[in-house]
């Protein structure tokens, strides 16, 4: 666990939760804006649980999670983007990381796929330009 607040954001009308790790409240507003999401803080500090730190997942359990991993680094790549730190090429370019998730789960061998160590790298450097969701603000 770690010290963070709870979020809101609507896309279409629909709420989204999420979280923002920190012990500054001041960091943390501030954290909102670069976001962009208009998210509204739904707490005071709290105890948050962060994300799994999916760079940090044995061959064996990235493979086996697959679809989960790729259904959270969709997420952890929209704050990253949101929030500018994170490029269109590093995420969905032919060297992105969304793409080369792509490339393992299609298990074509004509793709010119990364090793499962290089996928992970990509995944540590987009996680940490995810603004709050990894590393305290």
């Amino acid at each position: 666990m770690k010290k963070g607040v709870l979020t809101t954001y609507y896309i279409d009308n629909v709420p989204y939760s999420s979280y923002i790790l920190g012990d500054c409240m001041t960091r943390i507003s501030n954290a909102v804006r670069e976001r962009g999401l208009g998210e509204s803080i739904d707490s005071g500090l709290t105890d948050v649980t962060p994300l799994t730190d999916y760079s940090s997942l044995s061959d064996e359990e990235l493979n086996n999670r697959l679809p989960e991993v790729l259904h959270a680094l969709c997420y952890i790549s929209f704050i990253a983007l949101n929030s500018k730190k994170a490029s269109v090429a590093q995420v969905l370019g032919d060297h992105g990381l969304i793409h080369e998730i792509a490339h393992i789960l299609s298990n074509v061998e004509s793709c010119n796929k990364k090793s499962l160590g290089e996928t992970r790298d990509l995944i540590k450097a987009v996680q940490l330009k995810a603004v709050g969701l990894y590393e305290p603000v």
